[in-house]
């Protein structure tokens, strides 16, 4: 078997018995969940717009290939698989 290295870890951080000042409270008492989604939900739709963009030039830059690639006089792209796009 071969041993899987990697430069990743998890780690849990406990804070027992902390005090901060009032004004260090992110968004307000006991509303921890609904400060966590209004932060994760535009990176979420972040993360997906990058997603579609970045699959939008991958598909861009494949037609581009089969249009421009040639094998026998003849573009990739006139073979049945490759014209769907």
């Amino acid at each position: 078997p071969m041993e899987i290295v990697s430069p990743e870890f998890q780690f849990q951080v406990f804070l027992d018995e902390v005090r901060l000042p009032a004004d260090a409270l992110v968004g307000s008492e006991d509303a921890a969940i609904a400060q966590l989604f209004a932060g994760l939900n535009p990176e979420r739709i972040m993360g997906a717009a990058s997603a579609v963009g970045m699959g939008r030039f991958a598909l861009d830059k494949a037609v581009d290939y089969v249009k421009t690639r040639q094998v026998w006089k003849t573009p990739i792209g006139a073979h049945q698989g490759l014209s769907h796009p």
